[in-house]
């Protein structure tokens, strides 16, 4: 064991702080100032958990899941079963409620529950198409800017909220007439004509917004229809031909299915908004595919042999093509490949065959063949390295050569039968015999 004595000095001094002690400053005020500091650093009023790092950020607040958002959406529904019941039964629970209770339990008009309600989903649809307009803006292939139009959607919620309390319509005819100086008629439809087209010009921007998201399509569409029925339950046409009661069960109704509407589509667009900004969900391009099928008619016209127009291609399509053309090259090194390893085959087999060919020639001997062990000769200095032969003359010079040493050896097996001479070919010189081969086929 190996005892250091110095172990306790060495921690003592890496411990020690000695602080630096400023002209007019005593070093009893440097000491309270340092254990204030340590103090404040230890002992937390919160723990780590309320950090800006541990926080929600605003993306998690809302539902990424398609079950979360129907379940949400039932709910609301339920919601509005609930104030359905309470409108009906609030006549017979005058004497408990008293007529505020039940003017209070009213499916329309200011001041009831069903209008507080109404205008918290409204709110709710404010913010969450602030969160779209949050994402939506750095999408990289808006060139135009289509995302600013979610910058305008949370002002106009908040004012439709605002007119679930508050009769806001009343007000602006109000203030129409008196900077006119002039009133509509009693029974006039222009204000329910324009309201119309104002929603139908929304409806019709929205929906061409989200047409990629098809469960906001189909929620929003609903949406928009039942708004429509609201502003066509408070003209005067409808007033006349439908029972005070039923106009007003209508009305109080189409106002929070819209409302409810409104929040679940808008959920559902979020959700695609942020699945399609992370990678989970790729658009289909119709353009796209109508340039491979272009690309592959062209294929097919060029294989039959007919002349084809080229036509010109979007910048949009250039991955595809630049797709395409990739799998043609790979497709040509393929069969430039498969043609190479057939002609390498073809030779081989050729050269097999020539060498079987010159050793059938000879006497098949009777014998085992044995090789011919040689003695080595004295050690002698290395022979300069020979030229590779590379042309067609040096080839058949060696083939020349190797035919006579084979037709010794076959004369020597003639004359001393069992004991043949066998002569092999060397892995260089094999290689040399194929190049040249296929440089004579070439030149043929």
């Amino acid at each position: 064991m190996v005892v250091r004595r110095n172990d306790r000095r060495r921690r003592l001094m890496t411990d020690e702080f000695v602080p630096t002690i400023e002209p007019g400053r005593s070093a009893d005020t440097v000491d309270s100032h340092r254990t204030a500091a340590t103090d404040g650093a230890t002992r937390r009023t919160y723990a780590s958990g309320a950090d800006r790092r541990n926080q929600l950020r605003t993306t998690d607040l809302f539902p990424k899941r398609t079950w979360l958002i129907v379940t949400f959406g039932l709910l609301l529904i339920s919601l509005i079963a609930g104030i359905n019941v309470l409108a009906w039964n609030a006549q017979s629970w005058r004497s408990v409620i008293g007529p505020e209770g039940v003017a209070a339990l009213q499916l329309s008009g200011a001041g009831t529950v069903a209008s507080w309600f109404t205008c918290f989903l409204m709110v709710s649809v404010a913010l969450v198409s602030l969160q779209i307009y949050a994402m939506r803006r750095h999408r990289c292939d808006d060139y135009v800017g289509t995302y600013r139009m979610w910058m305008w959607f949370p002002p106009i919620f908040l004012i439709a909220s605002m007119a679930s309390v508050v009769d806001v319509s009343t007000i602006v005819r109000n203030v129409f007439d008196a900077t006119l100086g002039m009133s509509l008629p009693a029974g006039s439809l222009i204000p329910f004509g324009v309201a119309l087209v104002v929603l139908a010009v929304l409806a019709g921007r929205v929906l061409y917004e989200v047409k990629d998201s098809r469960a906001s399509v189909a929620v929003l569409v609903i949406a928009w229809l039942s708004l429509a029925i609201s502003i066509t339950m408070q003209t005067e046409w409808a007033g006349n031909r439908i029972a005070a009661f039923d106009r007003q069960f209508v009305l109080g109704n189409s106002y929070l299915f819209s409302a409810v509407a409104l929040l679940v589509g808008h959920l559902f667009y979020t959700r695609f908004v942020y699945l399609h900004a992370h990678g989970l969900i790729v658009r289909k391009q119709a353009k796209v595919a109508k340039a491979s099928k272009a690309s592959i008619g062209q294929e097919k016209s060029s294989r039959s042999g007919r002349k084809s127009v080229a036509e010109p291609v979007n910048a949009k399509d250039d991955g595809k093509t630049a797709r395409a053309e990739a799998a043609a090259l790979k497709k040509a090194a393929r069969q430039t490949a498969k043609q190479q390893a057939t002609a390498k085959r073809a030779a081989a087999k050729s050269t097999a065959q020539a060498a079987s060919s010159k050793t059938a020639s000879g006497a098949t001997p009777q014998a085992a063949p044995q090789p011919i062990v040689q003695p080595k000769p004295a050690a002698q200095s290395k022979p300069a390295a020979q030229s590779k032969p590379a042309t067609m003359n040096s080839f058949k010079s060696l083939m020349e050569k190797r035919k006579s040493d084979q037709q010794a050896a076959v004369k020597q097996d003639v004359d001393e039968p069992g004991t043949p001479a066998t002569i092999k070919m060397s892995k260089a010189e094999r290689r040399r015999a194929r190049k040249a081969e296929r440089a004579g086929r070439k030149a043929a």
